[in-house]
């Protein structure tokens, strides 16, 4: 008795074991951490902050966006937020699709706001906004350079690059990349979208199906 529920018990794992696939590996798709440091932009509970990407042919899920800070006049991580927007047909921000999850420290002043795999379309442009509650402020580096490394891109002129705004986004101003004004520091990671089971997986998922099947017999 003991040896036939063993054989099902491994019909079972094997065929979890199958079907289980790994988690999909974070990829970057567009970053431009590695420039130097140029300036800095205020964040409070007024000043927000966009800068605009546009994803590449593939569809992806946003795993994360990482971006440096410094905080000041006690301003504390938790406080900032991040929220991707999408633009109208204009190119301008519009409206709010996904805030990203509270910041954790990737060490430095490098700071990771999560995605939880939030489904970016393809060939698309999105605004990531930074915007903070309560008291204290904290400052957005940002670079001098155009040059980005990963499939994605950077919206650079005629593409309303950056996103301002005084009022807590009730109202905004736009501004390309060009004639001395730069791109924020930005790393923008994803994920592939998921993939349809491969058919050795499916193959392996039938000793499962078996097992079943078995087990209600026996009973």
């Amino acid at each position: 008795m003991r040896s036939w529920k063993t054989f099902v018990l491994s019909l079972l794992a094997l065929g979890l074991l199958g079907a289980a696939r790994p988690a999909a590996a974070q990829t970057v798709l567009i970053t431009n951490l590695y420039h130097d440091l140029y300036a800095l932009n205020e964040i409070s509970s007024s000043n927000v902050i966009g800068q605009a990407f546009i994803t590449d042919g593939v569809a992806r899920n946003l795993h994360s966006f990482d971006a440096p800070l410094d905080f000041h006049d006690g301003a504390l991580p938790s406080q900032v937020t991040a929220t991707l927007y999408s633009v109208d047909s204009e190119g301008f921000i519009n409206s709010a699709l996904k805030t990203l999850r509270p910041a954790s420290s990737l060490g430095g002043n490098l700071y990771r706001f999560a995605g939880d795999s939030f489904n970016l379309s393809p060939s698309t442009k999105y605004f990531m906004v930074l915007g903070m509650t309560g008291t204290g402020y904290a400052h957005w580096e940002f670079t001098y350079s155009h040059e980005k490394q990963g499939p994605g891109s950077l919206a650079l002129s005629g593409f309303k690059a950056m996103a301002f705004s005084t009022d807590s986004g009730g109202t905004w101003r736009h501004t390309s990349a060009s004639n001395g004004v730069h791109q924020f520091q930005v790393n923008v990671n994803d994920v592939p979208t998921e993939a349809v089971p491969e058919p050795g997986a499916l193959l392996l998922f039938l000793p499962a199906l078996g097992a079943v099947a078995l087990l209600r017999r026996r009973r």
